[in-house]
């Protein structure tokens, strides 16, 4: 009896992980749009925040994941591209500017994009919380524990974040 083959196996796997995944974030398209913008933008001055709470507590279940659960992979691939974007700008400045091309080393720039994506991600569950404590301020302050509960190694790396989550509900 011939038994089969790993790749056949593979491709039910990767289908029902992908609908995990997007079943993870079932959030109408319209209600995903407008907290991604507020989740993951640089400037932030288009009145991103006054979207998400004007559609009011049908926001909090999805903002509540987003505090908890973190940046979809979508958005985490948003943030590792941007943070890969850093170091090649960086790299071109150097260039341009006659430093050496090796000065930042490969070390160096996987530090920097790690950092990078810690800033992004913890920057995204704050903002999150952020939205969620003006909506309901119990819902904010009981994800902001959830998520503090657990070993947080991007908390750890950067300290000035936990004492703004602790503003919104216990991190320790």
């Amino acid at each position: 009896m011939m038994r089969p083959s790993l790749p056949f196996l593979a491709r039910p796997a990767a289908a029902l992980v992908a609908v995990g995944v997007l079943a993870c974030w079932s959030v109408p398209d319209a209600d995903r749009r407008t907290i991604t913008a507020w989740l993951t933008c640089i400037e932030c001055t288009s009145g991103e925040l006054d979207r998400v709470l004007a559609r009011g507590s049908d926001m909090v279940p999805h903002l509540e994941r987003a505090v908890e659960e973190g940046p979809t992979p979508r958005d985490d691939s948003l943030a590792a591209r941007r943070a890969t974007q850093a170091v090649q700008r960086i790299q071109r400045y150097r260039t341009g500017k006659g430093i050496r091309p090796g000065t930042l080393g490969s070390t160096d720039s996987a530090r920097f994009v790690q950092g990078q994506h810690d800033a992004f991600t913890l920057s995204y569950r704050l903002r999150a919380a952020q939205a969620l404590q003006r909506l309901d301020s119990a819902a904010a302050s009981a994800a902001v524990s959830e998520y503090c509960r657990g070993k947080q190694p991007a908390l750890d790396r950067r300290p000035e974040f936990r004492t703004s989550f602790g503003a919104i509900g216990p991190c320790r």
